[in-house]
């Protein structure tokens, strides 16, 4: 088990090094070193229905941690002993394959919160750092809007902002998804509903623009 808390500074490379058609998002089955995720703790997202969760969340990690590491974030110390001692000892997973980082978080998605990794010029991993509006439904979220910037800098990753025109894009990992090879679907509810707003400044078209540019796609 190794558990991080120091300060990484993630350099921003610039935008030279990032041209579209050079940035590639990889899919998820492609190789990959570690997969992250963030505790869940928010009670509220789960009423009445949250002591189970913490056991979905470590069976995730025995499955995972046999293939792979495992990056966990956490809130603080006594969150990461208390997860390790309650779940991770009982279901016997091997800590050697977990990696703490402690970052506050207000909830766990940390897939829709955290950043997108892409591929740039001779292979350089780069983290893609986007809007987070809470789905345009939450009030608090604070803790997550860094959350993104946070694992870019544990990841020691160069950072690359996910703007057009000037603007933040609103975007989360679960509104899409791609096959490595420039094919990405973007989900219409998430991207321009007209209840959740994301963008009110981005139609369609706007959208694949900053998809090309950003993630390397080349059909949306």
């Amino acid at each position: 088990m190794s558990y991080v808390h120091k300060r990484v500074t993630a350099h921003i490379a610039p935008a030279s090094l990032f041209q579209p058609q050079t940035l590639r998002m990889p899919a998820e089955w492609e190789p990959h070193r570690a997969t992250w995720i963030a505790w869940p703790h928010n009670i509220e997202d789960w009423p009445y229905k949250f002591g189970p969760i913490p056991w979905v969340y470590t069976e995730f990690v025995r499955v995972l941690h046999k293939s792979e590491k495992v990056c966990i974030v956490v809130k603080n110390r006594p969150h990461r002993d208390m997860v390790t001692k309650r779940y991770l000892n009982r279901a016997g997973i091997d800590l050697s394959q977990i990696e703490f980082h402690c970052c506050m978080t207000d909830r766990s998605w940390v897939r829709d919160t955290g950043p997108l990794f892409a591929y740039a010029d001779r292979n350089q991993k780069c983290a893609t750092i986007w809007k987070f509006n809470a789905w345009a439904k939450y009030k608090n979220y604070e803790h997550d809007l860094h959350v993104a910037q946070r694992i870019a800098r544990f990841a020691n990753v160069p950072i690359r902002y996910g703007a057009h025109q000037g603007k933040m894009i609103v975007l989360e990992g679960g509104a899409i998804d791609v096959n490595g090879k420039g094919s990405l679907l973007a989900v219409e509810e998430c991207l321009l509903s007209l209840e959740q707003v994301r963008n009110p400044h981005l139609a369609r078209a706007k959208y694949e623009e900053v998809f090309a540019e950003h993630l390397g796609a080349t059909k949306v």
